[in-house]
């Protein structure tokens, strides 16, 4: 098979005459690579260039470049998938070769009937998936969840334009909607946005209903109490504390019903996680200013700002794109930033404040050359997150006194060396939130260049004098 071997610190050739990797019959083999992946394309990633100038110490030797990958199963040892399913993969390895094993819990399946190219799935493992993770896991915007998904199907079977998408997942269904995209349903709501219900309500503000409250302050409604105080009221409870009492005339020997059955458990799951994330930002306007913005990473953080804001269920008001040229800033705008300012001026700051006062997230993959800026550009409890070190990671008189003085919260945050567990849930969330806006075509893979593999220096070339816009991939 083809591929390209790292023969040494930035030294990379091309072969063709490369050993096909075996799949393990009836077993999983080492790493759980459980499938065999006739490879597309390869995306290519400033991760491969720190690999190749041996900047990057958790990669193991003797492995070839490559760690996103999109291609079609050749064999396959899990049910999930089949031979010629089209698919994408994040791998820790070997992305360069004709030929690579893979996990299934880390692919994703690419519908026959989507639009999407092999060239733009792959793009998604790796780079749609760390913008993905930076808002929603680590800036924990809240989860898009299956009220989007809905929406979006409902207006693309009406025939809608995009434009009319308001990003709550409203589906016309008649109900009385405030300012805020709440649905009232006629509910009478006091001055606090609390329903009322006609309710009986003490002087602290608890709603007592006339019910027996022992000394403790618990409600015990003379019903059934298990030895952790939890109210089982005869119910079935499942292991993970739902409530399944609803399912239980489901036949789960029927295959439609076995299915719904499912779907609810999916879903109720992902509620519990928007319940138990809290946000940073839940009742102030947010502006965000977002570095390297025209990278692979930075491009899709646009689209996804552009849409929560569309969306409104955080307050999103400047999405502000740091860029170095007036090519790279009308692109900028176009894909979702609000303004744009370029960070080879000496009055950085000043541009940046000049647009708003207020800057409460960052979105950083340079370090250093830009930490004495950030310092001053943040306000009071910023959420500063720190995802790549382009410019160095060593900051000369490094004062810590500037975060606690501003409440600066600096968070930290890598996708390669997680967990395998960890990389399995990402990838489920970000099938589940982002697979039918993509679909949908309201998000889209920003393809800059596409080379042969044979010309994988020149992409590095491209990635490392940051000439892209969006994505560079390597064909087989």
């Amino acid at each position: 098979m083809r591929g390209i071997l790292l023969k040494g610190v930035n030294k990379l050739v091309f072969s063709d005459c490369l050993k096909k990797p075996m799949l393990e019959k009836g077993n999983h083999c080492r790493d759980e690579n459980d499938l065999l992946i006739k490879v597309c394309a390869s995306g290519i990633n400033r991760i491969d260039i720190l690999i190749k100038q041996n900047k990057y110490a958790h990669f193991p030797r003797n492995k070839c470049l490559g760690i996103e990958i999109s291609g079609i199963i050749e064999e396959s040892n899990c049910e999930r998938f089949k031979k010629n399913d089209r698919v994408c993969s994040l791998l820790k390895y070997n992305g360069y070769c004709e030929y690579v094993l893979a996990n299934s819990k880390h692919t994703m399946k690419i519908d026959n009937n989507t639009t999407m190219s092999m060239i733009e799935a792959a793009s998604l493992p790796e780079s749609f998936l760390t913008a993905y993770k930076l808002i929603y896991y680590i800036a924990r915007f809240p989860l898009i969840g299956q009220d989007i998904i809905t929406g979006v199907e409902n207006i693309n079977k009406r025939g809608r334009s995009d434009d009319e998408f308001d990003g709550k997942g409203i589906d016309g269904r008649d109900e009385k909607v405030d300012s805020e995209g709440m649905n009232r349903r006629d509910e009478k709501v006091d001055s606090e946005g609390m329903n009322r219900r006609d309710e009986k309500v003490d002087s602290e503000g608890m709603n007592r209903r006339d019910e027996k409250v022992d000394s403790e302050g618990m409600n015990r409604r003379d019903e059934k109490v298990d030895g952790k105080g939890m109210d089982r009221k005869d119910k079935k409870v499942d292991g993970e504390g739902m409530d399944s009492h609803k399912l239980t005339s489901l036949d789960k020997g029927n295959s439609d019903r076995g299915h719904h059955f499912k779907q609810f458990v999916k879903e109720e799951r992902i509620k519990s996680i928007n319940r138990i994330t809290d946000n940073y930002f839940q009742n102030e306007e947010v502006n965000v200013l977002v570095y390297g913005s025209l990278s692979s990473v930075g491009i899709n953080l646009l689209q996804l700002l552009n849409f929560e804001k569309k969306r409104n269920i955080l307050k999103i008001n400047k999405i502000i794109a740091v860029t170095s040229n007036e090519v790279k800033a009308k692109k900028a705008l176009e894909v979702g930033a609000t303004d744009y300012v370029f960070h080879n001026k000496e009055n950085f700051v000043d541009s940046v404040l000049n647009i708003t006062k207020k800057i409460n997230l960052i979105f950083d993959c340079i370090g250093k050359s830009m930490f004495e800026n950030n310092i001053k550009i943040c306000t009071y409890d910023t959420v500063w997150i720190l995802y790549g070190l382009l410019s160095g990671a060593k900051v000369n008189n490094f004062n810590l006194f500037h975060l606690i003085n501003k409440r600066i919260l600096l968070l930290n945050t890598t996708l390669y060396d997680r967990s395998d567990i960890y990389k399995e849930e990402l990838i489920n969330s970000f099938q589940y939130n982002l697979f039918p806006l993509l679909k949908h075509k309201i998000l889209k893979p920003y393809i800059y260049q596409v080379l042969d593999i044979e010309q994988v220096e020149k992409a590095h070339y491209i990635i490392e004098n940051n000439l892209n816009i969006g994505k560079v991939v390597c064909q087989f």
